[in-house]
């Protein structure tokens, strides 16, 4: 499962749903994308509570507790989470983003 989180900002939906686009995601237009960090971290706290990879949500979960900007696709499967900030727009990030979409939509 693949999910996003952005911020506030301009652009930063854009960011994501550009990835899920490039990853061949079916129905990357609808794919839920949390807006906020409250919304984010309550979507965290809620929905990720049975994964057992603990260091992974904590690691995502302080990333958007301090980041001022974040547009963040998190891949989710089997038990197991990983996750890609592209609001940097870096060649790294986005290539991280495309292996999760790939290895986990």
């Amino acid at each position: 499962m693949i999910v996003g989180f952005r911020c506030d900002c301009g652009g930063a939906e854009g960011l994501i749903r550009r990835a899920l686009e490039r990853g061949g995601v079916q129905d990357w237009l609808t794919r839920p994308i949390y807006v906020g960090k409250r919304n984010s971290l309550d979507y965290i706290d809620q929905a990720l509570s049975d994964i057992s990879d603990d260091i992974e949500i904590r690691s995502l979960r302080r990333f958007i507790s301090e980041a001022s900007k974040f547009a963040v696709v998190l891949g989710i499967k089997d038990g197991k989470i990983r996750w890609a900030n592209l609001s940097d727009s870096s060649p790294t990030a986005k290539l991280d983003a495309d292996v999760i979409i790939e290895k986990l939509a």
